[in-house]
């Protein structure tokens, strides 16, 4: 069994730098907040190109608590965003997820994908309210339900949404008419 004092703290920081940071920022300790800022930074508050840490910020961030063009964590805001509570620019998923394309549990965006989804265009899931909704229970101007059971007819789920918009990407097309 290994053994940590409670005041540990770890520190390294190399000699190599970019753009002025530290190659890798490594800064982690128990008691009180450590911060690490590098192009690659670790830390219990950690800011950098790559960053992991409790707190984290930077283009791909990883932690509780998440901010970056990619984050995951927790909570995670971001562009991209994955984790328990996920706000997203552009795409988030997550036990709850808000961003132009939502994905999850509780989802709300322009498009929306889960369990409960609220949408402004297109929702699907169990419940799904938008102006186009397709699942169990649905809710919009256009529905598709298959709450019996039976199949959803897909090219005319395809020739709904592309009535109604026809700037819909064709992948987010081919998602919502696959389901």
């Amino acid at each position: 069994m290994v053994c940590i004092p409670y005041g540990f703290h770890y520190e390294y920081k190399s000699s190599t730098t970019l753009f002025g940071l530290p190659l890798v920022h490594i800064n982690l300790g128990r008691a009180g907040l450590h911060r690490a800022k590098g192009i690659l930074a670790i830390g219990n508050v950690a800011t950098g190109l790559v960053s992991i840490g409790l707190i984290s910020a930077g283009l791909l961030s990883f932690g509780c608590l998440s901010l970056g063009l990619l984050a995951m964590g927790a909570l995670a805001l971001g562009v991209a965003a994955l984790g328990g509570i996920a706000l997203g620019a552009g795409i988030a998923a997550g036990g709850l997820a808000a961003g132009w394309l939502a994905i999850g549990g509780l989802a709300k965006g322009i498009y929306a994908l889960g369990g409960l989804a609220f949408a402004e265009k297109v929702a699907a899931g169990g419940a799904a309210f938008g102006h186009i909704a397709i699942g169990d229970a649905v809710q919009g101007a256009v529905t598709f339900s298959n709450h019996g059971g039976a199949a959803l007819p897909a090219a005319a789920i395809r020739s709904a949404i592309l009535q109604a918009f026809p700037a819909i990407p064709s992948w987010l097309l081919t998602l919502f008419s696959s389901l």
